[in-house]
């Protein structure tokens, strides 16, 4: 490749990525009209790395980000849903901080705070520790999973952000 090729190359690749970080002018609506989220400014699209994720974003600067995963829950009340069964099988491999229930867009939602630990932190997180939080719903008979993730030196910072994003959260009437 000559030089002129080069560098238009690395131009746009450049930017495509600085278009992958913009930040969101509009509350996220899912392709499938399920959930509607509100990103923060900093906050952007990300490609989903696990299936089963509907919409991911990161926050660029600190390496935060959200996962919102889909999936069918017919007949299921979110009373109904255990940790044991969504982490499943590495529920070993969770260290729960602390759980509870709360309320968002209406609808009853747990939440947990943990990490991972052993083989699996390491293989999932490298060298940098993480801190989790998740929130699990049942709405219009489907289970929603809206985990956040932050290094955990700095999670206490970024918790105000995904609570905003959590309280964000809601579910049009299915069409």
């Amino acid at each position: 490749m000559k030089r002129p090729e080069v560098f238009a190359l690395l131009c746009g690749i450049a930017v495509f990525f600085s278009a992958m970080r913009a930040p969101l002018a509009e509350p996220y609506q899912d392709p499938d009209r399920r959930f509607v989220i509100e990103v923060p400014e900093g906050w952007a699209p990300k490609i989903p790395q696990y299936e089963g994720v509907a919409a991911s974003f990161s926050e660029y600067t600190s390496g935060a980000s959200v996962n919102i995963s889909v999936r069918d829950g017919a007949g299921m009340e979110t009373e109904d849903l255990k940790w044991e069964d969504l982490f499943s099988p590495m529920y070993g491999s969770v260290n729960m901080r602390l759980q509870g229930f709360t309320e968002i867009d209406g609808a009853r939602t747990k939440y947990c705070l943990y990490t991972l630990k052993g083989k699996f932190r390491k293989q999932m997180e490298g060298k940098t520790r993480m801190m989790y939080l998740n929130y699990v719903m049942v709405r219009n008979e489907q289970i929603y999973s809206v985990t956040f993730s932050g290094k955990e030196a700095t999670f206490v910072q970024q918790q105000p952000v995904f609570f905003k994003m959590a309280r964000s959260l809601n579910f049009p009437e299915p069409v």
